[in-house]
Order: C-alpha cells, then sequence, then structure tokens
C-alpha cells in the first residue's frame, strides 16, 4: 500500500520535503489521509471497519463530483481518499468527519486529519488511493504525524510553498478550535442547511422549527466556517503554481 504505511516510511524518512522540487507539468491533488482518535474503545468491538466502509461509501455517493479517487479505510483506523483542489476542496475535511460519526458505532467517531497537497507519480485509475503514491500522498503523511501531536480531531496541511502551508495552518487551528465545539445538534443542523440550501428544508428533514435550525447554525459560527473553508480552497489556485 504505497499510499499507506509504504507511504508513512518515506515520509518519516524525510524524502520528501514541503518545498520539494516535482516533475513539470503534472497537475498538483489534494490526499487526505486520517485516523480515528481512540478507535481501541470503538463498541461493538471489532465493528470499526465496517461501519467506516458504509458510511465512507455514502460520502462517496454524495460528493462524487469533488472525489479523484474514492475514500477508503486501510490499516486498521486509517482513511484516506484524494480530491480535486478548489474552492470546496477543505469543506469535504468537515463533510468527511461528518460522515465518520455517523458510522452504527459508539462513541461518534472523531478523525485526526493530514492533507497533502501535491502531485501523484501513480496512475489515477487505480482501484484504491492505498495503492498509489507519490509527493502528496507523503506530505498528507508528515501532515497526519504533526496533527498527532495536538489533542483532539486536529487538522494539518503539508504543500510545496512553505509560506502558504504556515497560512494555511494558522487557519484551519481558528477552524478546528470552532468546529471542535459543535453539539451533535449544531452537526445535524450544519449538514441539513448545506444541503438542502434553506432553513425551512433543513429544518423539515431534522424535524425541528426553522427557528432552531437558525439558532444552531449560528453558534456553530457557520457563515465564518464556510468563508474560510473557500478562502482555503481558493488559495490552492494561487500558490505554488505548477512549473511548466
Amino acid at each position: 500500500m504505497a499510499g499507506g504505511r509504504a507511504g508513512e516510511e518515506r515520509a518519516a524518512g524525510g524524502s520528501v520535503s514541503p518545498g520539494a522540487a516535482e516533475e513539470p507539468g503534472k497537475p498538483r491533488w489534494i490526499v487526505i489521509t486520517a485516523d480515528v482518535i481512540g478507535s481501541r474503545a470503538v463498541e461493538p468491538k471489532g465493528a470499526l471497519m465496517g461501519a467506516l466502509a458504509e458510511s465512507l461509501e455514502a460520502f462517496n455517493r454524495a460528493w462524487a463530483g469533488l472525489i479523484a479517487v474514492p475514500f477508503s479505510g486501510a490499516a486498521g483506523d486509517e482513511v484516506q481518499g484524494v480530491l480535486v483542489p478548489g474552492v470546496e476542496a477543505f469543506a469535504m475535511v468537515r463533510r468527511l468527519r461528518w460522515a465518520a460519526r455517523q458510522a452504527a458505532v459508539r462513541p461518534a467517531l472523531r478523525l485526526r486529519v493530514g492533507i497533502g497537497w501535491g502531485t501523484i507519480d501513480t496512475p489515477m485509475q487505480a482501484a484504491s488511493s492505498w495503492e498509489m503514491d507519490g509527493p502528496a500522498f507523503h506530505r498528507a503523511r508528515q501532515a497526519l504525524a504533526r496533527a498527532g501531536e495536538v489533542r483532539g480531531e486536529t487538522t494539518r496541511f503539508s504543500g510545496p510553498d512553505p509560506e502558504h502551508e504556515a497560512w494555511v495552518n494558522v487557519t484551519l487551528s481558528l477552524v478546528d478550535a470552532i468546529v471542535q465545539r459543535w453539539t451533535q445538534a449544531q452537526w445535524e443542523a450544519v449538514d441539513a442547511y448545506e444541503r438542502r440550501g434553506t432553513y425551512a428544508a433543513a429544518a423539515s428533514e431534522v424535524g425541528v422549527a426553522l427557528q432552531n435550525v437558525q439558532k444552531r447554525c449560528a453558534a456553530a459560527r457557520w457563515p465564518v466556517i464556510r468563508e474560510a473553508e473557500r478562502a482555503l480552497g481558493r488559495s490552492l489556485e494561487r500558490a505554488a503554481p505548477v512549473e511548466r
């Protein structure tokens, strides 16, 4: 699994630094590598990966237009996939976390996330991301290792431009500080409102009054989070263009 444990060994060896040269003309992709926090405490025992796989299948279907290589689990408690870079790329991290929270296990799953932005050396037609390799995978693994240095549902980013990387990680830290405080009701309200587009439709789906959805989204600081996600996504278009 080049994108998994083998990639971890290469990343740990420091073979790909954030500013490492990439093959000219190759497009960059966003690789997400995540692991489940406290996976040994999940109940029922042995149900984690099966329940997570079901949630990931639904996630892949719902957001297929933004996913280059579907998300899947491996290594006992890890999740990985490849995203199309763009304005929605960082919002997909939040959506992935919500998908994990809906897995049929207890307690609700929480993810530690590493984001790698870079080129990919192997064909994009691989059966799964775990069979793929390249700088984007190494950076995602490095970012996940750094996320593991902080408690909680932390997100870290690694890319080819050190200045851009630093700005992204500061912004992600601020976003994490807000989202980590969301209640289950706030997660549900934000998800329903984002998908349905109006408070009335979201309220009908969740089964509460319209005003309650509005209050939950406001308490979650949803407009601020959404704008931050979009700003992060737009920044990919301006930072460290691929040499041609």
